[in-house]
């Protein structure tokens, strides 16, 4: 398996650039909750610790992701998490609610920053230097960090609902479409957490 790396910030320094942070965003294709993005800026001493910690979240066990998460709250020279609701995500759309979320993000970090790395296509909407990468949490170590912080917070965020929602299994599936998923929809209808635009919501509140 090949581990995530900082080959990229080092060219983007070599032309300059200080401060790079990382992004990355949990939730895009669930079917419930919210969406999540994190934001990372590593430097050479936390990348250090966490090279070999952090990989692609994808790829990690939720207990490897929660031993990790802790390691990049501890040594990320700083992070950030925002969200889109699942309200803001059927009102303007996916790629809006991906966005914005990111831009949350961003805005919480506490370090000035000046270049942007993503994954995926997602882009932000601010005036800065900024680069989309397919498969950039498998590739760059901040945004693989940035994919961790997205998904463990949103993770933790869906065990809640599930207190709220025990019969829709949010504990388990976090919100994705899965078959158990699908058989509680089928018996108790969509939940307030829904996201009415999906098709498989959209399906059932049609009948």
């Amino acid at each position: 398996m090949f581990m995530p790396t900082r080959d990229l910030e080092y060219r983007l320094r070599e032309e300059g650039y200080t401060a790079i942070v990382g992004i990355d965003e949990a939730g895009r294709g669930a079917w419930a909750g919210p969406l999540y993005a994190g934001a990372v800026i590593l430097d050479d001493a936390g990348a250090e610790v966490l090279s070999g910690i952090v990989k692609d979240s994808k790829v990690m066990t939720a207990h490897q992701r929660d031993n990790a998460y802790n390691a990049i709250v501890a040594n990320a020279l700083a992070w950030g998490v925002g969200c889109s609701s699942h309200d803001e995500i059927d009102t303007l759309g996916l790629a809006r609610a991906n966005q914005l979320a990111a831009e949350r993000a961003l805005q919480q970090l506490t370090q000035p920053y000046d270049y942007v790395i993503l994954d995926g296509r997602l882009t932000v909407s601010f005036d800065i230097p900024q680069q989309s990468i397919i498969d950039g949490d498998a590739k760059c170590l901040s945004i693989a960090a940035a994919s961790i912080i997205a998904k463990v917070s949103r993770d933790r965020v869906m065990r809640e609902c599930h207190e709220q929602y025990p019969e829709y299994g949010f504990d388990t599936h976090v919100g994705y479409g899965t078959r158990e998923h699908q058989t509680a929809l089928n018996t108790y209808g969509a939940c307030p957490l829904h996201r009415k635009s999906y098709a498989p919501i959209r399906a059932l509140l049609s009948l």
